[in-house]
């Protein structure tokens, strides 16, 4: 899991910054994070699935 941007990128600056050299997100494991996908959840069913009959509730003995 990856945290919400910018956390990934302070990160890396606070690493970076300890051990006093650039330090990447791939370096740290987050390197995923650089791009972010413009259509991340957004896509969605707008209406929900209708429930079918069950077998169990047809009201037969």
């Amino acid at each position: 899991m990856t945290p919400k941007w910018p956390v990934p990128k302070l990160l890396a600056q606070a690493i970076g910054e300890r051990l006093g050299r650039p330090v990447n997100l791939g370096e740290i494991g987050m390197g995923e994070a650089e791009t972010i996908d413009a259509s991340v959840g957004l896509d969605f069913a707008r209406d929900p699935p209708t429930p079918s009959a069950s077998p169990l509730r047809s009201g037969a003995p």
